[in-house]
C-alpha cells in the first residue's frame, strides 16, 4: 500500500510540470489539507497502479482556486459546480500521454465532507487514505468494510436494500464503475447485487451515454460530439494498447446481457464511434479549453456551502504495509 501510494506521489500530473505530490505539498504548506479518495485509494491497496487521483480538501475551493492559479496558471485550474458537489480539476486532460513516462491523471478535488453516503460508490471505493508526509499511510474506511471488500474484490453497494434506490439515483456514470471494476478482476457480492446492476443498465442505457461511457472510461479517450451528431473519441494510448480492456469488456456485457442485446447496444457503439490518435484532435477543441477558468466560469463556480450535517459518519483509521487489518483508532 505504502510503495503504490508513493509511487503515484512521484508521477507528474498531466497537463503540469509538477508530480502529484508537489501539488499535495503546496496545499498543505497553505494550510490546505487534502485527503484523497475512492478508486485509486482501492488500487493502491490491492496492488493495482493508480493513476486516477480524486479527493477532498479542508479549505474552501475559491481559496484552492486562487491558490492553483498563482502557483499554475488558469489553464490548468477548472472549477465546476454543475453536479450536486463542486469540484476543482487541476491539470490538462487534452495533454496526451508521454510514451516514455506514465502520468497522473488529473487531479480532482472536493469540498471538505461535501457529499453524504448516498452518494458514495460501492463500498471498496469508499476508501480514504491520510498521509503524514513524514512515511506514515493510513487508510479511513467509512463504511467500516471498504478494505475487506477490495481486498477480496467483491462489489458490494453502501446502502441497505430499502436504500438502494435512493443511492442509485438514476446515475447511469455510478452504476456503470461496477464495469469499469469487473474489468480489474471484481465481481458481484451477491445474487442481488448483480441483478439490480443489470436491471439499471437496462433501464437507463442510451446510445449517447454508451459512447461517452465508452470512450472515456473504456478507451481512455476524449469525445467529441459533431454538430451533426457523430461522436470521435481520441486515443491517448495507441489502439493496440487498448485492445484487450475493450475485448474484456465486450465479453462481460455479453455474458451479462446476451449477443442479442449486446448487438443492439454496445456492438452499435463500437461500430459507429470514430476513433482517432489524439494529435489528431481538432485544434479549436484545444484551444476552446485552453482557458477553462475564464471569469465568466470562474463567477458561476463558487463552491458550495458544506453542510457539516452530512459528515456525520463514522470511520475506521487502518495503518496498511500490506492487506491486512491492524486497527489503530476509531474517531466519531
Amino acid at each position: 500500500m505504502t510503495y503504490n501510494w508513493n509511487w503515484m506521489k512521484a508521477l507528474p500530473v498531466r497537463g503540469l510540470d509538477a508530480t502529484v505530490d508537489d501539488v499535495i505539498r503546496y496545499f498543505d504548506d497553505n494550510n490546505c489539507l487534502y485527503l484523497p479518495w475512492g478508486a485509486a485509494i482501492r488500487d493502491a491497496l490491492i496492488g493495482v497502479e493508480p493513476v486516477n487521483i480524486e479527493g477532498e480538501i479542508s479549505c474552501s475551493l475559491d481559496r484552492l482556486f486562487d491558490l492553483c492559479e498563482k502557483k499554475f496558471s488558469s489553464r490548468e485550474c477548472f472549477q465546476s459546480s454543475l453536479s450536486e458537489s463542486a469540484q476543482l480539476t487541476i491539470g490538462s486532460s487534452l495533454d496526451s500521454d508521454n510514451t516514455n513516462h506514465k502520468v497522473a491523471e488529473t487531479m480532482e478535488f472536493s469540498a471538505w465532507f461535501s457529499s453524504n453516503s448516498k452518494q458514495w460508490e460501492f463500498t471498496a471505493n469508499n476508501l480514504a487514505l491520510y498521509d503524514d508526509q513524514a512515511g506514515n499511510v493510513y487508510i479511513v474506511d467509512v463504511s467500516g468494510r471498504g478494505r475487506q471488500d477490495a481486498c477480496r474484490r467483491k462489489l458490494f453497494f453502501t446502502s441497505d436494500r430499502n436504500a438502494t434506490d435512493e443511492w442509485w439515483e438514476d446515475d447511469f456514470e455510478k452504476i456503470m464503475q461496477a464495469y469499469k471494476m469487473r474489468l480489474d478482476g471484481f465481481s458481484c457480492g451477491n445474487s442481488y447485487v448483480c441483478d439490480f446492476i443489470r436491471m439499471h443498465v437496462r433501464r437507463l442505457t442510451s446510445h449517447q451515454n454508451l459512447e461517452e461511457f465508452y470512450c472515456a472510461d473504456i478507451l481512455d479517450g476524449t469525445g467529441i460530439r459533431s454538430e451533426s451528431g457523430d461522436y470521435s473519441c481520441y486515443l491517448r494510448k495507441t489502439q493496440n494498447r487498448t485492445a484487450l480492456r475493450r475485448h474484456k469488456f465486450d465479453e462481460i456485457c455479453r455474458k451479462d446481457f446476451g449477443e442479442e442485446y449486446w448487438r443492439e447496444t454496445l456492438g452499435k457503439v463500437e461500430e459507429k464511434t470514430r476513433i482517432f490518435d489524439f494529435y489528431q484532435i481538432p485544434s479549436r477543441i484545444v484551444e476552446k479549453t485552453e482557458n477553462p477558468a475564464s471569469s465568466e466560469n470562474a463567477s458561476k463556480a463558487k463552491s458550495q456551502t458544506v453542510n457539516l450535517e452530512n459528515a456525520a459518519f463514522t470511520a475506521n483509521f487502518y495503518f496498511v504495509t500490506v492487506c491486512v487489518e491492524i486497527v489503530l483508532i476509531t474517531f466519531y
